[in-house]
């Protein structure tokens, strides 16, 4: 939606958790480029919030030129933000936090279209149940008066949790209507009408919007399997299966289509794939970790056109590490073969050194805590040169959905590592990040897939050689530091129910909270809005269930809107 005057188009999310991010687009109507600008403030500076689950929708309802928000929620009710702006500066202000007191029950969805060509907007919601709720406008552009009309649209029946959307999308003068539903998918519905009197058929040819939804916990990898030059992707998930999408189009433009018995083999559940000339006959071999603790090895038989998988050891070379695992090979040492690299629940990352050849690995354990990233919970580790000075930085996949980012500051054959980040470019997907790296666009840079706990797949464009998208940056960075809307000094030691002060510049969401070194949330110390100026929290050194903790090293993590930073702190008593 165009919320800020510049002619393209913006983006407005809503969350699980009630509130709603705006992403601006600082590109052009040609080329988006979305630039996270926070959460959405009403006129007073407060942000808006209406419980849990929010789902807005823009409209100008009252015909003043502007747009006006409403707010869909988990309770069923509807919120109504008026517009008060006179400039292009968005002025919401609550009119009313139950709109005509609409109740639908659960998960209102929202959505305004002239449905009867009159000029004024009517008004749909989704709601839990498989059907659609109508509201036709009998009132004026300028005055609208809702009244109900049907609580079961048109006898439309799709799956639970309905959201709709209306567009004249095959160009023929009328509305069609698109209804999501709670599994991801997308049901078309063609007005066989015309703009003044609507017939919704059910269209059947899908849309192809290329969405791919793998189950649970998808993890992906960007592989060339039919040596045509281009990446293929394959992904496991929760179910143990490996899933192949084989690029059909070219390196500069994918195009994926799935190829269902391409595998004919499995692990028992959490199958994430990583694919490695192992044993250096010229083709990729297929590793692959799991819920049990250990590596499956499958030898490719074939060659790099027509692979051909046989299971050599579903317990490979013994390795017991426990809880989920995730392999990674690299050649960390520049020897000429490569390293093993394991990522765990709880255990870290384990390092194996090849000490054998590139024909034949043998392994032996250097670390069971590489890095000692211990702290984080559930890694997923890859070697890529990120920063591309020409040696392998790592980057991991989180427990919580996030990116860890560990940047190679010494050499290809002497590296040194250097702890940047758990939260790497604000990188969040929620659960179980799984990442993939490739050029998927031939554009020189390394764009990312990440794979999560919900089963479908995130994908991040590199823009580092985009002249507008660096000119932009440029400028966001040197702002950064005036932008962001909190102070604070932290030592490297502090003593139980010692004061912790802070200092807000602005009104902010604040989130401050105590981890464990398991990366294990123990104290929630300040979540809420608020207001400019000095503020101060303390720990008291227990948990939130009131239990005491221990004298030792634990993690300090400050949110404030989109400013995160992790600190590490010595607590004393």
């Amino acid at each position: 939606i165009e919320l800020d005057g510049d002619v393209d188009l913006d983006l407005l999310l809503g969350e699980a958790e009630g509130t709603l991010i705006f992403y601006e687009n600082t590109g052009n109507p040609e080329r988006a480029i979305w630039k996270h600008r926070g959460k959405l403030k009403d006129e007073t500076g407060k942000i808006i919030d209406v419980g849990t689950t929010s789902v807005p929708a823009l409209v100008d309802i009252d015909a003043d030129g502007d747009l006006d928000l409403f707010v869909g929620n988990t309770e069923g009710f509807i919120a109504y933000y008026q517009n008060r702006s006179q400039s292009l500066q968005l002025k919401f202000h609550l009119v009313s936090p139950r709109y005509l007191n609409i109740d639908v029950g659960y998960l209102s969805s929202p959505t305004f279209a002239d449905m009867d060509a009159d000029g004024d907007f009517d008004f749909f919601t989704g709601i839990r149940e498989n059907r659609l709720y109508f509201y036709q406008n009998i009132g004026s552009p300028h005055q609208p008066e809702f009244k109900l009309k049907s609580t079961f649209f048109d006898s439309i029946q799709v799956g639970s949790i309905t959201a709709p959307a209306l567009a004249d999308l095959d160009s023929d003068g009328d509305l069609d209507l698109c209804i999501g539903q709670a599994d991801g998918r997308l049901n078309f519905y063609v007005n066989a009408g015309n703009k003044n009197q609507w017939q919704f058929v059910a269209s059947p040819q899908r849309f192809d919007l290329q969405t791919l939804d793998f189950g649970f916990q998808s993890a992906p990898a960007l592989v060339d399997l039919d040596g045509d030059k281009d990446l293929d992707l394959v992904v496991g998930a929760a179910d143990g299966k490996f899933y192949y999408m084989q690029n059909v189009g070219d390196p500069h433009q994918p195009q994926w289509k799935f190829m269902p018995d391409f595998f004919q083999i499995r692990v028992k559940n959490n199958s994430n794939p990583v694919f490695v000339d192992i044993d250096g006959d010229g083709d990729l071999d297929l590793f692959s970790g799991s819920k049990l603790g250990k590596i499956s090895f499958f030898r490719n038989d074939g060659n790099k056109y027509q692979p051909k998988w046989t299971l050599v050891n579903k317990d490979y070379e013994s390795i017991q590490i426990g809880g989920q695992t995730y392999p990674a090979f690299a050649d960390i040492d520049a020897d000429g073969d490569y390293d093993l690299f394991i990522g765990t629940d709880v255990h870290g990352i384990a390092y194996f050194e090849n000490v054998g050849s590139s024909q034949q690995p043998i392994w032996q354990l250097r670390t069971s805590n590489f890095l000692n990233l211990k702290f984080i919970f559930r890694l997923a580790p890859i070697f890529v040169d990120l920063d591309q000075d020409g040696d392998l930085d790592l980057l991991a996949g989180t427990h919580e959905g996030t990116l860890a980012f560990v940047k190679n500051i010494g050499t290809v054959r002497k590296p040194r590592f250097q702890f940047i980040s758990a939260f790497y470019n604000n990188i969040n997907v929620r659960f179980y990040s799984v990442p993939a790296f490739g050029d998927l666009d031939a554009d020189g840079d390394l764009d990312l897939i990440l794979g999560n706990n919900s089963g479908g797949l995130y994908y991040w464009e590199n823009l580092s050689h985009d002249e507008t998208f660096n000119t932009q940056q440029d400028d966001l960075i040197k702002r950064s530091a005036q932008n962001t809307g909190i102070r604070y000094k932290l030592p490297n030691q502090i003593k139980i129910k010692q004061p912790i002060p802070y200092r807000l510049l602005q009104p902010l969401y604040l989130l401050i909270q105590i981890f464990d070194l398991q990366g294990q949330q123990i104290r929630t110390l300040t979540e809420g809005f608020q207001e400019p100026g000095d503020h101060e929290i303390m720990w008291d050194g227990k948990d939130d269930q009131g239990h005491p903790r221990e004298d030792g090293i634990y993690f300090l993590k400050i949110r404030a809107e989109n400013f995160v930073r992790t600190h590490k702190i010595f607590f004393t008593h």
